[in-house]
């Protein structure tokens, strides 16, 4: 009886101690990547009736948290590559595994053109 017990009592604790599940199909959403924005998008994991937010690590180094599926990156630098990934973080502030890799580069910065330069005119306004 008292091992039934122990065994029983190990299960439950390894099922409290668990770290939760990871997030899942992290990915760009689409059309979103700028020279210094992005916004990425994710789906919860199966389980995921105790998580209450998401930790972003982009390249290595934590820069936000959210509790949404979802969230838009600023201030990134026009031409730059990156990785990003997410945790999950249950209510016992346990963390997940890391999420699948998402790399991207941001968009290069374009070049403003002045039309007065190509022979345009001014007009004036009644």
């Amino acid at each position: 009886m008292r091992r039934i017990l122990f065994l029983l009592m190990v299960l439950i604790s390894a099922q409290v101690l668990a770290a939760p599940a990871k997030p899942i199909n992290l990915m760009i959403a689409a059309g979103t990547i700028s020279a210094k924005s992005v916004t990425v998008v994710w789906d919860k994991p199966e389980v995921y009736k105790d998580i209450i937010r998401y930790h972003l690590y982009l390249n290595g180094k934590q820069i936000g948290t959210t509790n949404k599926c979802n969230f838009k990156l600023d201030d990134l630098h026009p031409a730059s590559n990156y990785k990003l990934t997410i945790k999950a973080e249950d209510k016992t502030g346990a963390l997940s595994a890391a999420s699948n890799r998402v790399k991207f580069t941001t968009q290069k910065v374009g070049k403003i053109l002045n039309i007065v330069d190509f022979g345009a005119k001014g007009i004036t306004l009644l």
